[in-house]
């Protein structure tokens, strides 16, 4: 079931396109990952999700329901469904850890009793209850943003939004971040939109991701999929990380391509059934949804018939393989 569905988003700033005519579907459970580098329109589509921002034209649909529109702006029960964390954790400094968890749901009407148990709870499922008394000053980033994440899980959400959030933090606190957003999405089903311009950070959580360049949607599927198969040049720019060229030149190399069904010696094979030396230029491996995938760029024979000796093997042997331009 589509719980969010963007329907032709368009949204301009003083005349210029920052979002023109994106449509998508995320389902109830997704870890939805949204790619692109500065500039593309990811902070502007995910401020149109949760009401942040009103676009031009097209509709922002929730659970079938329409939650807002150019003539609709999101109505307050409904936005509380949806809530966000972002990259600079946006916590009042003058109040306590406790406090700033309770903010959500005092300003719900909540009475103190009850939000003070329900952020205590919140600050134990995210492994800060010792530092409830405590002032954002004296924490981590990691842990101001593990406050912010109690803050938004303590309105029980149905959809999280990160913008960027761990963009700010070292790689082992990123780490624990994702790990963290990825136990509450197993755990409470909340659905998650992580905005991020960095590859790995969508390859660690995602199941699904969508890439955004220059105010298009320009790619989006199964995150094995569009890693495995990047069909444009900005997607292939973002998962080479440039180790590659992006545009299909003459047949300088061949991209292997490994889809979690196979952990044969590939390479070895290929030097010893086919007789031909091997210059490895770029090699990558993730872990996506359990299973391992992978890429690995070989420089291309430079004899044609050698060339076709290969092509022919990989196809025989079922490797899915193509030829790319090395930088």
């Amino acid at each position: 079931m589509n719980q969010i569905e963007l329907r032709h988003i368009k949204k301009s700033f003083d005349g210029k396109a920052v979002l023109d005519d994106v449509s998508l579907n995320i389902e109830q459970g997704d870890i939805y990952g949204i790619l692109g580098l500065s500039g593309a329109g990811k902070s502007t589509l995910v401020r149109i999700i949760n009401g942040l921002e009103r676009q031009d034209e097209g509709e922002v649909l929730f659970e079938g329901k329409t939650l807002s529109s150019p003539s609709k702006a999101i109505e307050r029960e409904e936005r509380k469904d949806i809530q966000m964390i972002f990259q600079s954790f946006n916590l009042l400094e003058q109040s306590s850890v406790l406090k700033n968890v309770e903010l959500g749901l005092k300003i719900q009407g909540v009475p103190r009793k009850e939000r003070r148990e329900i952020a205590l709870k919140a600050l134990e499922r995210v492994g800060l209850s010792e530092k409830a008394n405590e002032y954002p000053s004296l924490l981590s980033g990691g842990q101001k943003q593990r406050v912010a994440i109690a803050r938004a899980i303590a309105l029980k959400p149905k959809v999280l939004l990160s913008d960027e959030a761990t963009s700010a933090l070292d790689p082992e606190t990123t780490s624990s971040i994702l790990a963290l957003l990825k136990e509450l999405n197993a755990e409470l089903g909340i659905t998650i939109i992580m905005i991020s311009h960095q590859m790995n950070v969508i390859e660690a959580i995602c199941n699904k991701v969508a890439i955004l360049d220059q105010a298009k949607l320009v790619e989006s599927g199964s995150l094995s999929d569009v890693f495995l198969s990047p069909k444009t040049k900005i997607g292939k720019s973002l998962i080479y990380s440039n180790h590659v060229n992006t545009a299909l030149e003459e047949q300088k190399g061949i991209r292997l391509l490994f889809d979690g069904t196979t952990d044969e010696p590939l390479i070895a094979n290929i030097v010893q059934d086919c007789s031909l030396l091997v210059s490895l230029v770029y090699a990558d491996t993730k872990v996506i949804d359990g299973k391992v995938y992978g890429q690995t760029i070989i420089k291309a024979p430079s004899k044609k018939k050698d060339l076709e000796k290969l092509k022919k093997y990989l196809t025989l042997h079922e490797v899915k393989f193509e030829e790319v331009g090395i930088q």
